[in-house]
């Protein structure tokens, strides 16, 4: 026979395993979202969403803002199938990390976390070839006026002549008439002036360019100046595009501003070497001076050195412009392919690497 005081006991044990279990509930729930930044520290908390800064989470009673660019991985309760789609974006593996972002954006939730999948689908969908849906999560962020679509990078068009290409401009026209002006709509302008600087006319495309060097939005700007820079070195407007970066100001901070000078300053010695050897042209007594092509090359030549991950784009395109200036100093065919086949091999999917492509097919050692 159970006593009172035995009954009592086991009541107390019960509501006790009860309470703890409860509390560990709970306990769960308030720490299961958390945030690994970029330097592998791991900050568990609650998400609350995001700020113009980035995405703020309360840890341990204190709210934390991360910027998107700190942000390596991100797990909410909410969203199991998140922190399983961020280990593959981190493993390499984009395209299927893509399937199940898009999966937690489908399901819903959050209004914070819809901002968040898009950004990362912009990644994910960029980094597997997808340039169409990339646009579209792009156009979503814009659309929804998120803080993340100014921290999140453009995605990058595909060759000349890609049905994608065309598919994402037509979206972009379409989206530029609801999207408010401002911000927001100059991201999209942006990204549709990265693809007319593949599938257009330079000439046609620097009006559109030069709107955007009044933005608002510093990183528009930023991004406006340097298009501005190279569509005026593809008209050959070598000065033009010296003077251009001349104006920049603080758009342009040292590190972004020091691979621009190498490189204009490349162009001109290539440009001064081709003045003198067009005027030597007929004259065999006063042959050109072959030297300024050899000062080229090597002031084309500290680009991809000293800045090879901040400035893949325009790294590549130092290396094929170094070639060329080899090739006119009389190099050898063979130094001139290797410098070629760097641009190929460390810059994949850049127009600098489609730029030393054509080169060597010219040369007659293409792939």
């Amino acid at each position: 026979m159970v006593t009172l005081e035995q009954a009592m006991n086991r009541r107390f044990t019960y509501s006790m395993l009860i309470a703890a279990m409860i509390a560990a509930l709970t306990s769960g729930t308030v720490l299961a979202d958390s945030i690994r930044n970029s330097a592998g520290i791991n900050y568990a908390g609650r998400v609350r969403g995001l700020s113009p800064e980035g995405v703020v989470i309360d840890v341990s009673g204190s709210a934390r803002t991360f910027a998107y660019a700190e942000i390596a991985k991100l797990a909410v309760d909410e969203a199991p199938d998140l922190g399983k789609a961020e280990d593959l974006l981190n493993s390499g593996e984009a395209a299927e990390a893509a399937k199940l972002y898009a999966k937690v954006r489908d399901k819903g939730g959050s209004a914070w976390l819809k901002h968040f999948v898009d950004a990362r689908l912009v990644r994910s969908y960029d980094e597997s070839k997808q340039f169409y849906r990339a646009v579209k999560a792009m156009i979503s962020l814009c659309a929804m006026q998120s803080p993340l679509a100014s921290q999140v990078g453009q995605p990058s068009p595909l060759a000349k002549g890609s049905a994608d290409n065309q598919s994402s401009l037509k979206e972009i026209e379409q989206a530029l008439a609801t999207v408010p002006a401002g911000a927001f709509a100059d991201r999209l302008k942006s990204l549709r002036i990265n693809i007319l600087m593949v599938e257009g006319n330079p000439a046609e495309i620097l009006g559109l360019v030069e709107e955007q060097l009044k933005s608002p939005d510093v990183s528009v700007r930023k991004q406006a100046r340097i298009k501005h820079f190279q569509i005026l070195l593809d008209l050959n407007r070598v000065d033009d595009a010296g003077r251009s970066l001349e104006q920049a100001g603080d758009d342009l901070d040292n590190s972004e501003r020091q691979p621009l000078m190498y490189y204009i300053e490349g162009r001109r010695l290539y440009a001064k070497a081709e003045a003198a050897r067009k005027a030597a042209e007929g004259k065999p007594d006063q042959p050109a001076d072959e030297r300024d092509y050899l000062r080229a090359a090597l002031k084309f030549m500290r680009l991809p050195v000293l800045y090879s991950l901040a400035q893949k784009d325009l790294a590549a395109e130092s290396l094929v412009w170094a070639a060329r200036a080899m090739q006119k100093a009389g190099a050898p065919a063979q130094e001139v392919g290797t410098v070629l086949d760097e641009a190929v091999r460390k810059f994949p999917n850049t127009r600098g690497s489609d730029m030393a492509h054509k080169m060597m097919e010219d040369m007659g050692g293409g792939s």
